[in-house]
């Protein structure tokens, strides 16, 4: 079961958020291992460098 149908998506629906959302910085919490959280960590050094 897909969620396209579940959830109102309209552009519009919520003007804060979609103001917001591409000023937000999302990471994901649940690397398996530090070594992981390594790989994770250093891609984002590599972006932040590139854009920086």
């Amino acid at each position: 079961m897909g969620l396209n149908n579940r959830f109102i998506t309209d552009k519009g629906i919520c003007p804060v958020a979609e103001k917001i959302q591409s000023q937000l910085m999302q990471f994901t919490t649940n690397q398996k291992d530090d070594e992981e959280m390594k790989v994770q960590a250093d891609a984002l050094y590599k972006t932040i460098k590139y854009f920086s």
